[in-house]
């Protein structure tokens, strides 16, 4: 079993790590994978897939404040132990939340959410955080059809994908509309968006 995951590799739903040394950079990684798909992480790997064993105690001690400390909500999990050649590894699978967006404190203090996207995790923007607030962006329901709308959706006619403060800017709509529109878009299932490490792009479907 263990040996069937590493050979997965990291991907979405699965990262690898050699220790929790630190609950806020892990908290991030719970963040990232509770706001997106879930997923599995693999304590006491290397990035490589090497088997490098951990303390089981002090890892859950670290995953536990990670989870009800420095995320919100809470980050809900499971885990079991997997021993391999007198190492202990420590499998965690992170729930998808039904409370998005959760939020995770990073090392300077700040309250982020972050999505996860193949084997990394991103930011999200405030279009993605109104989007989870207002429910699943797959969730249709009926809202108000606004003159704002058609605006945005004619400058994304024109560009194959633009971020929301491009759009801003472009548009000459206050920011606060712009989110709520591409927000209410992405509900509808009218556009969709894309992740690299310059930002998160809007696209038309």
């Amino acid at each position: 079993m263990l040996q069937r995951l590493i050979s997965e590799g990291e991907h979405q739903t699965q990262d690898f790590k050699h220790s929790i040394s630190s609950q806020k950079k892990i908290a991030i990684t719970l963040s990232a994978f509770a706001n997106t798909d879930g997923g599995k992480l693999l304590i006491g790997v290397k990035d490589s897939g090497r088997i490098v064993g951990v303390h089981v105690q002090d890892e859950l001690h670290m995953m536990e404040g990670a989870a009800e400390v420095f995320c919100k909500p809470e980050v809900s999990y499971s885990y079991q132990v997997h021993k391999h050649l007198g190492k202990e590894v420590l499998e965690f699978e992170i729930h998808p939340s039904k409370e998005k967006p959760v939020l995770a404190k990073n090392e300077e203090g700040k309250w982020l959410a972050y999505l996860r996207v193949e084997d990394e995790n991103f930011k999200a923007d405030p279009v993605l955080l109104q989007a989870w607030r207002d429910g699943q962006v797959t969730r249709k329901s009926f809202i108000k059809y606004e003159k704002e709308d058609e605006t945005i959706l004619k400058l994304l006619e024109n560009h194959p994908s633009i971020t929301y403060k491009e759009v801003a800017k472009q548009s000459h709509i206050a920011r606060p509309k712009i989110i709520h529109a591409l927000a209410k878009l992405l509900r509808w299932e009218i556009i969709d968006y894309e992740v690299d490490e310059k930002g998160i792009y809007y696209y038309l479907l």
